[in-house]
C-alpha cells in the first residue's frame, strides 16, 4: 500500500485534499471520493474506469472534480 494525496472538489463545498492508503492511483481516487459519493461503484478494486484520466472524466460527469493522485 502507498499513501496518496488527492484533491476533491464537490463544487458546493470547499476543496478538500484527502490522504488515503491505496495499492495504486485508481483505487486512491475511489477511496478519496469516499463512501458518500461512490457513484455506483460497488467494488472499490474494480471501478468503471481503467486510467487516471478516465477517472477524472468519470467523476467530472457527476459534478465532482478530482485531481490526479500524488504519491507521498
Amino acid at each position: 500500500m502507498s499513501k496518496y494525496a488527492v484533491a476533491v472538489d464537490r463544487f458546493q463545498k470547499d476543496l478538500e485534499v484527502v490522504i488515503v492508503n491505496a495499492p495504486h492511483e485508481i483505487t486512491a481516487m475511489v477511496e478519496a471520493v469516499g463512501e458518500l459519493d461512490l457513484w455506483g461503484i460497488e467494488d472499490k478494486m474494480k471501478p468503471p474506469f481503467k486510467t487516471v484520466d478516465d477517472g477524472i472524466d468519470f467523476y467530472l460527469q457527476g459534478d465532482l472534480a478530482i485531481s490526479r493522485p500524488v504519491k507521498i
